[in-house]
């Protein structure tokens, strides 16, 4: 028998886009899957309208599995709850406001059973209602040598979209595995350590969901108590990883993964940064930036566009929305295109 793959699908505030989720879910060319629906106490009618939309796919009736919280939760809690009521062999974390391609999962499968992996992750449509861009972040860094993909994702050298990956279950059920404390930042806690007790990940290069922009979802709002307690939550998630690499023996001999998440921590606040007690959290909550953007590292090396936005943001400069231009163009893209060979594969504990 072909495995069985579950979708746990976090619904909240995802009324005007349930519909189209879930008729790509459920309309999969692939038959053995299982859903597990996690309503986060949303106040809209999703949960309705997913179970009204079975009419429509009565064969898939017995296969879905609807998880109701009676308070708002949140994103991490509503995945491991999801995770913890799922039954497959391989999961995929997804969110009700995307939607994938219908032969995605069959894709997947097959690509997990002819290369024996344990995690396969896929390219992805980027866009807006109206407008999809295909984004193949990652085939320059699994191309270049296949074998490192797996330490290329442990510290964040590619993109850590957990919605893009599906994963063996007992990745997480034989192991210690830490949840994140938060939503904010969550997917870097969650591939990261899907990643370390993986034996092989590959990369799918076909774009099989569509990552949209939901007005109301965690990454869209933007107001200044948002943007701290963003900052607040990517604080409590970068420890956990820190404890995880702590406990792996990571922390020491490979830094850069941390360096990574500091970078991406501190920099929820630059669009605060006009105010000097926010510049002075942003420069204090993790010193180490001040060296990342200065000096840099073999793994990060600084640029003279780093300084440069360095000494903008001392002086309360910084444009409002570079902060996007900066974490895309220079402390991300450097881990590609400037980092080292790692000189020994991260080996994985049992």
């Amino acid at each position: 028998m072909m495995p069985k793959v579950s979708f746990v699908v976090a619904m909240y505030k995802v009324a005007p886009y349930i519909e189209r989720c879930l008729r790509s879910l459920y309309g999969q060319t692939y038959e053995n899957m299982e859903y597990v629906l996690v309503d986060d106490a949303s106040p809209d009618d999703s949960s309705d309208l997913a179970m009204r939309l079975l009419d429509e796919f009565p064969h898939r009736r017995n296969q879905v599995r609807l998880v109701r919280h009676e308070q708002n939760k949140g994103l991490s809690p509503t995945r491991r709850d999801g995770f913890y009521a799922a039954t497959g062999d391989y999961v995929i974390f997804f969110d009700g406001d995307d939607y994938v391609e219908l032969n995605m999962v069959e894709h997947l499968v097959q690509k997990a059973l002819d290369e024996e992996a344990d995690i396969v992750v896929c390219d992805y449509y980027n866009g807006r209602w109206f407008s999809s861009e295909q984004v193949a972040s990652d085939n320059l860094c699994y191309l270049s040598n296949p074998d490192h993909f797996r330490y290329d994702i442990i510290v964040h050298r590619c993109d850590d979209y957990v919605w893009r990956r599906m994963f063996r279950r007992i990745l997480i059920t034989n192991h210690d595995f830490l949840w994140p404390a938060a939503a904010m930042h969550e997917d870097m806690v969650i591939s990261s350590q899907l990643a370390f007790y993986a034996s092989k990940v590959v990369l799918l290069p076909e774009p099989l969901v569509h990552y949209t922009f939901n007005g109301s979802s965690i990454t869209a709002e933007i107001t200044k108590q948002l943007l701290l307690n963003r900052f607040r939550e990517s604080c409590a998630n970068l420890e956990v990883c820190r404890e995880f690499y702590n406990r792996q023996g990571l922390l020491g001999e490979y830094p850069e993964g941390m360096d990574v998440n500091i970078l991406k921590t501190v920099h929820v606040l630059l669009r605060l940064t006009g105010q000097w007690k926010y510049r002075l959290m942003w420069l204090t909550t993790y010193p180490r930036v001040i060296w990342l953007m200065l000096v840099g590292t073999r793994h990060i090396p600084s640029t003279s566009n780093n300084r440069l936005w360095f000494f903008l943001i001392m002086l309360g400069l910084f444009p409002k929305h570079s902060h996007k231009y900066y974490k895309g163009k220079h402390a991300v893209t450097n881990l590609w295109k400037s980092s080292p060979e790692p000189s020994k594969m991260i080996s994985r504990t049992t």
